[in-house]
């Protein structure tokens, strides 16, 4: 059946169009950026087609930005959304019926891509999407520690060497040769001098798990779960909390 038979050109049109892109492209959800399958060596997917306000939003955008250069993305993205509740209603039809005819002919074109790609492409794309997810969920953890004051672990002896001697580096050299020539002092620096750092290292080390056992029990009275280390912490803080309720 013919996409366009599927829909009146109605005010309900837009809501009706995203219906039919969250039903038909779940499958699409589990492919990787093109760029990645690039890499990967696999045949790229079809572009789906922009809604009719995104398309909107593109043609209109340069002429908002010349006339308004002060206003930030935010501010740019309110003013879009400003005219598109005034744009002639019969011009929005246009789009939408511009959207639906290249909706019809990206759903044909990809179910041609599904049917080409072999079960070892589908694997691969299937491990990449993992562990690309699995890099998102580490770095969206490791923003939240930082934003929520995580202790900073101490360097070891030789970053500390190499943090005191950047001041003193060859702009000339490029930082990996620099790296290596230093790697190469460091060696040749007496033990007792290591000792020093390695010392320094120990005792900012000592306080650094402190801090984090002190910070992680917050955390965990704070109800953030996720950004706990292991859950051993989870049940030494129950075991103070039930033996705090028996003292009382």
């Amino acid at each position: 059946m013919s996409v366009f038979r599927l829909f009146s050109f109605s005010n309900n049109s837009v809501k009706s169009c995203r219906n039919l892109l969250c039903s038909s492209f779940l499958e699409q959800r589990a492919l990787i950026s093109g760029k990645t399958i690039k890499q990967l060596g696999i045949p790229t997917p079809p572009k789906r087609p922009c809604t009719p306000y995104i398309r909107f939003f593109q043609n209109i955008r340069p002429k908002i930005k010349e006339n308004n250069p002060d206003l930030n993305p935010k501010e740019l993205v309110k003013v879009v959304a400003q005219e598109w509740a005034k744009y002639d209603p019969e011009k929005k039809k246009l789009l939408q019926k511009e959207f639906l005819s290249e909706l019809e002919v990206y759903l044909k074109n990809f179910e041609a891509y599904k049917q080409s790609i072999t079960p070892e492409q589908q694997n691969l794309i299937n491990s990449t999407k993992e562990k690309e997810k699995q890099a998102k969920e580490q770095a969206r953890i490791h923003s939240k520690k930082e934003s929520l004051g995580k202790p900073k672990k101490p360097p070891t002896g030789f970053l500390k060497f190499l943090m005191e001697r950047k001041s003193q580096k060859d702009e000339s050299l490029k930082y990996t040769d620099w790296v290596r020539q230093l790697a190469r002092e460091w060696e040749m620096i007496p033990e007792e001098r290591k000792d020093q750092y390695k010392e320094e290292t120990k005792i900012a080390l000592d306080k650094y798990k402190s801090d984090m056992l002190a910070w992680e029990e917050s955390m965990i009275r704070q109800g953030h779960i996720d950004v706990v280390r292991n859950k051993e912490l989870l049940e030494i803080s129950s075991t103070k909390k039930q033996s705090s309720k028996t003292t009382a």
